[in-house]
Order: C-alpha cells, then structure tokens, then sequence
C-alpha cells in the first residue's frame, strides 16, 4: 500500500471542563454530559479510520421538586444510549458525508427517544406537563459538528480570531419566536420579562420537535498551508450552558472569561485553566443574580482544528 495512505489512527487531542451548581436556587434541576468518543470509519481503500469526537449534553429540568431532576437526568441517559447505540450499530461510512449523515439521523432518533422516556415517566408519576427539561446537544469531529437544540439551553462558538458571536442554537421561546417574527430585536429579547416562557421542551409532548443543524468550525480563522498539509488553528472552544448563565452573562463577557488567559501547551494546564473558566463563569452568573442552576461545558476545539490529516470533507489520500 502507498505510503500516502495512513492505517493507524487519527485522534486529536480535546481539552474538557464542566460544572453544574445550584446557582440561585436550592436545588439542582440541571443534568449535564460530556465524552470523548472513537468513530471508526472503514475507507474504501480499505484501511481503517477511528477519529475521536466530542458528545458533549446540558439539560436544565422543569416541573420543581424531583420532577425537573428526573427530567433532566432520564433525557440524557436516553439520548446518550440511542445516539452512540444508533452510530455504532449502522456506521459503515467511508466518507465524512456519510458520518455526517449516520449523526445527524442518530440525533434525531435521540432527541425522539428522550422525549418519548421523559413524556412516559411524567404520566407514570402523574405529572402530564409538569415534568419536563430542555436539552442542548453537540457531536463534533475535526472541524465539523452536529447540534441539536430543544427549549433555550444553548451552544455558544468562541473563538479567538473572531469576535462574539450569537449562539449557534436558537432558543424555543416566547422572545425568540418574536425576534425571528421582527416584532423585538435581539437586544430587547434579552430583558423581555416573558423571556423564560419556553415553546418546547423534552417531555411536554408525545412529538418533539428539535432543530438539528451541521456546522463548520474554525472556517473563518483556520489557516490551511496545502502544499504542507498543515493547519493552523486559533484557539476555538464550544460552550453549552442551561439559561442560568446565558439570561445573566452576556457573549462579550462570556468571550473575556474564556479568552483571559493564552492558551498554555501543557495538557495539565490547559485542562485547569478551562475548569477555572467555568467556575469564573459560574461566579459571574451568581455576581449578576442569577435565579437559577448554572450549568456549563466548555471544549477546547483547537487541536483537533489544527490535525493535519483531517479536512472535513475527505480523508487525506483518497482523493
């Protein structure tokens, strides 16, 4: 076999930090998730692939008392099980559009899954409508991830190269629904006093209804030497967080909490500067009178960016 052909793996390197507190409240309704996961792709060449992805999950639980715990935690473990479980069991790809395409339905499966779990127990406990949670997802390898969102948990792209941005999801909203309706800016959606009245959650209903969507990350600051083969990366990291955070601290300050500091080489360093942003960013929700759990994960994206046998759309050699 030519050389140009690599058989080993290729497993980028993510930086992972999370928390999740009771911020203003006494209890914690909020579950969160994140993992490293190995996706073998078999390349018609025949050789095999294992690339390493993120499964990265917040989900903040409605219904008081137990019933917003139970929400939040049953949501996750189902979504989990069904996602990895569906990928494992029918990934066959040979392309990235094909891996693409295996997560993308696989989410979709999850999110239908986790609502059905959710929507069942709540009826077992007696609490139709009562029990319920919202659910934030994000699978990402190289520079590309799929990103699922019910109810106004969000998935923030931060990067160094470029400023602030919105999140990538969209809240299911009350406010929401009037900013893409032109009635409220952005802006003004920000401090609407309906701005916690949610339009769709896991669990409320039989059917839900989640947005999925692919993203590209790093396109814009991700310099690509191609007679080298090399790729050089900003520091980028995704941030999801339940509304506890993002009602109360802003993308700006968001982007200075996570951007205070460089980005070290040292894996050790780097994995405790990331903890001490989410507790950073936890303590800024609490300065700023949050009313609710804080819920956070940040991944550092910027290694796996910058691999120089990953594109995003081909496997290096087979084209």
């Amino acid at each position: 076999m030519p050389d140009k052909y690599h058989k080993g793996p290729i497993l980028p390197t993510y930086t992972i930090a999370g928390l999740t507190r009771t911020g203003g409240r006494k209890a914690n309704e909020d579950s969160i998730y994140v993992m490293e996961t190995d996706i073998l792709m078999m390349c018609s060449i025949n050789p095999a692939y294992w690339f390493r992805g993120v499964l990265a999950l917040v989900a903040d639980g409605m219904g008081g008392g137990d019933y917003g715990e139970i929400a939040s935690s049953l949501a996750i473990r189902v979504f989990v099980k069904e996602f990895l479980g569906f990928v494992i069991d029918s990934n066959t790809s040979t392309s990235y559009d094909e891996i693409r395409a295996t997560a993308n339905k696989a989410m979709k499966i999850a999110y239908q899954k986790a609502n059905e779990a959710v929507f069942e127990e709540a009826k077992r406990c007696g609490a139709s409508g009562n029990m319920a949670t919202t659910l934030v997802a994000v699978f990402t390898i190289g520079n590309w991830g799929i990103v699922g969102n019910v109810g106004d948990s969000r998935c923030y792209l931060l990067e160094s190269g470029g400023p602030p941005s919105r999140p990538i999801t969209l809240d299911h909203s009350k406010v929401m629904a009037m900013v893409r309706a032109g009635e409220i800016t952005y802006e003004q959606a920000r401090t609407h006093p309906q701005k916690n009245i949610i339009t769709q959650g896991i669990g409320i209903n039989k059917v839900v209804s989640p947005d999925i969507k692919t993203i590209t990350l790093g396109e814009q600051h991700t310099r690509i030497e191609t007679t080298r083969r090399k790729r050089k990366a900003t520091p980028t990291y995704l941030l999801l967080c339940s509304d506890g955070l993002s009602d109360v601290v802003y993308e700006k300050a968001m982007w200075d909490v996570v951007f205070s500091k460089s980005r070290p080489g040292d894996l050790t360093e780097r994995r405790k500067i990331l903890e001490d942003s989410c507790l950073k960013l936890y303590k800024l929700a609490m300065k700023n009178r949050t009313t609710d759990n804080v819920s956070i994960i940040l991944v550092d994206l910027t290694d796996a960016l910058s691999d120089p046998d990953v594109d995003g759309t081909t496997l290096r050699g087979t084209t």
